[in-house]
């Protein structure tokens, strides 16, 4: 048995055959800004990023994760160099939207959704993500958008373009961290609990690392419990 065969697979939303640990592609983007701040490496190289990508491979791990903002596109392209080298079927390809918009008024307004979709599958050379992530919660003033853009993304499985609709947990849109006193910031959590029932994402992004001690332990905000969400349910096409 191969290691692309790993018993330790299993089979999750949208019939996506997942190993345990996945390969997380930020760092593949080399050094960049967004928004005002510095969010890449410079240290990064694109020939030891393809040995670590063809390594990771043949010790069975096939989830590759990437966003179209981590180098602006370069994590995605070296991604897709790779990609064209194994059969498509046996990597299962993740990327996000939401922290890039290019010329558009707001990078979940549909519009610029579809372009920045139609790029990263450029970029990862395959006509389909097996996962697409909304990448952040800010909707746009007054939540604008999140109506528009799930539709959106629903077509987009629709099309057969996307096979599961992922969504970062609880996080704080990442200028407001710099520019909003701690005090006043919004309650993450309720935020997230609030877009987790519009969006009704098949998979989840959560932040853990699992070398470092475990974080304190967090409750649920005043007046929420904690409960399984139920399934999504398939997009009406």
């Amino acid at each position: 048995m191969s290691a692309r065969q790993s018993p330790l697979r299993r089979t999750l939303a949208g019939g996506l055959s997942v190993h345990p640990i996945g390969i997380g592609a930020w760092a593949l983007g080399g050094p960049d800004h967004n928004l005002g701040l510095p969010m890449g490496w410079s240290t990064a190289d694109d020939a030891a990023s393809r040995r670590g990508l063809e390594t990771a491979y043949e010790l069975g791990a096939n989830l590759i994760d990437t966003a179209d903002v981590y180098g602006h596109g370069h994590s995605e392209r070296v991604i897709g160099d790779f990609v064209a080298t194994v059969p498509r079927d046996t990597v299962v390809l993740s990327s996000k939207v939401g922290y890039h918009r290019g010329t558009a008024r707001h990078a979940y307004l549909p519009t610029a959704m579809r372009r920045q979709l139609e790029t990263s599958l450029e970029n990862l050379r395959t006509d389909r993500l097996d996962i697409y992530f909304f990448h952040n919660a800010g909707f746009g003033p007054d939540d604008r958008y999140p109506e528009a853009a799930v539709a959106q993304m629903r077509d987009f499985q629709c099309q057969g373009l996307v096979t599961a609709v992922g969504m970062r947990g609880p996080h704080r849109y990442v200028t407001e961290r710099v520019t909003v006193a701690k005090d006043q910031r919004g309650d993450k959590y309720a935020r997230f609990a609030y877009l987790a029932e519009q969006v009704r994402p098949d998979y989840l992004a959560a932040r853990f690392n699992a070398l470092p001690p475990p974080p304190a332990a967090s409750r649920p905000p005043a007046g929420r419990t904690s409960s399984p969400s139920p399934p999504p349910s398939a997009p009406a096409c």
